[in-house]
């Protein structure tokens, strides 16, 4: 779904006016494309790309259909992070979205804004409720109003082109923690990839079909619980096999992959940040294209 803006919107929206934008757009700066009545339009992926570039304040995010801004000024991380905590205790979903954004516009990578304020905010939220001072109804509130804010960011990254190499994810059978493999799709989506989210709770045969399927470039899988270790290693020895057959690269995280699980394991790589996946996916950009013409990343044993 692409949302298409008027010149107007976009020169209110950032404080300038509107033969400065139209200049802007003409030198390329900000993309913009004409209506078949030659009126020009521009992409709101357009805009967040020019402000982040730029580093310009998103002055009137209302005008664009976003929420109004909160955390402004310098980039502050223990700032933001506050405001986030204080939001997802109180269920704030436009809140909780305003703040994604904002960061994300000031110039927060993906991986900045998952490891350096939305984990560390949901951590907090744990320790929270471990010392009595939280409802677990509040911490569920929390993840599922984070959910749905990490996918409407999709209508602000701009769209991965249709020959973009493609990853697929999700968690294991037994592991219910659906939002870091959505933290995984914004980072790899930000970073110009085709992503598609499998969800959570998976049996490990159905990703294996999915890689038969969908021919991905990259399995991601998170894996925050383990109920049954040898269960868990005797299937994913399969799903190694099944993605060893198409040239899929496997890069995996999460808390339950201690040392002594991996050791039983072959991957790509082991990611304990999104930092981590951010540079490992950037080894692949250059080389990556669809499986089917591909020569086969190199899978290590860990």
């Amino acid at each position: 779904m692409k949302q298409l803006l008027t010149p107007s919107q976009v020169a209110r929206a950032i404080g300038v006016s509107i033969a400065s934008l139209k200049r802007w757009c003409d030198k390329g700066l900000i993309s913009s494309e004409r209506t078949a009545g030659g009126h020009r339009r521009i992409p709101i992926q357009g805009v967040m790309r020019f402000l982040r570039e730029t580093g310009r304040p998103l002055v009137r995010p209302d005008l664009l259909g976003l929420p109004p801004a909160t955390c402004t000024g310098d980039r502050v991380t223990t700032r933001c992070r506050r405001h986030l905590v204080e939001a997802m205790v109180a269920g704030d979903d436009e809140k909780i979205h305003r703040l994604i954004i904002e960061t994300y516009v000031s110039g927060f990578s993906a991986d900045e804004i998952c490891d350096d304020i939305l984990t560390p905010a949901l951590a907090t939220l744990g320790e929270l409720w471990q010392a009595g001072n939280l409802e677990i109804y509040q911490e569920r509130r929390a993840c599922e109003i984070c959910h749905c804010a990490l996918r409407r960011m999709n209508y602000i990254l701009d769209p991965p082109p249709d020959h973009a190499p493609l990853a697929i994810g999700g968690t294991p059978e037994g592991d219910p923690y659906g939002l870091p493999t959505l933290m995984a799709a914004f980072v790899l989506r930000s970073l110009g990839w085709r992503t598609e989210p499998l969800g959570s709770n998976l049996p490990l045969s159905t990703i294996a079909a999915a890689i038969d399927d969908m021919r991905p470039n990259l399995l991601w899988l998170s894996v925050s619980s383990v109920p049954d270790i040898e269960h868990f290693v005797r299937e994913y020895k399969s799903l190694y096999e099944s993605a060893g057959r198409f040239g899929v690269a496997i890069a995996v995280g999460g808390r339950a992959l201690t040392e002594t699980v991996r050791e039983q394991m072959h991957y790509s790589t082991y990611c304990d940040n999104f930092a981590h996946l951010r540079s490992f996916v950037e080894t692949l950009r250059n080389g990556a294209t669809r499986a089917s013409n591909r020569s086969a990343p190199s899978i290590e044993r860990a």
